[in-house]
């Protein structure tokens, strides 16, 4: 009985996170067709106006043939994405390599500096005890 409950609650959880996909799924099909309809009139001239158009001719990635631009966008958005990846992977692998380094670091500074926060005056510290030990 609970069993069936649970694949229930299962079946919904799918069916609700299959949704959200399907519905980002179709906003960015949408997205794209608004796009190639209003390239001319607004995405064109928006990207000529900051120097976008001008940064792909100088570095190739326009040529006479549309096949071989789009092309070479894809290329270049590709290498683009794999230097990220690399970036974020060599990060990963470097962020715990300086942790594990700078333990022994940490562990000399927080060794010294408990050191000089004791009580530099024993006598002092006896008498306490004494003290405390009166007391009782």
């Amino acid at each position: 009985m609970f069993n069936n409950f649970l694949w229930f609650l299962n079946a919904k959880y799918q069916h609700d996170q299959q949704r959200g996909i399907g519905l980002s799924g179709f906003i960015g099909i949408v997205l794209v067709i608004f796009v190639l309809w209003k390239w001319n009139t607004i995405f064109y001239p928006l990207l000529e106006k900051i120097g976008v158009i001008k940064f792909a001719n100088r570095i190739g990635l326009i040529h006479e043939n549309p096949l071989l631009t789009i092309v070479m966008v894809f290329v270049f958005i590709m290498i683009l994405l794999i230097s990220f990846l690399l970036i974020m992977g060599l990060m990963t692998l470097i962020v715990p390599l300086l942790l594990v380094l700078a333990f022994p670091f940490v562990m000399i500074f927080s060794l010294i500096t408990s050191n000089y926060s004791k009580p530099k005056n024993k006598k002092a510290n006896n008498l306490s005890k004494d003290s405390h030990i009166q007391n009782e």
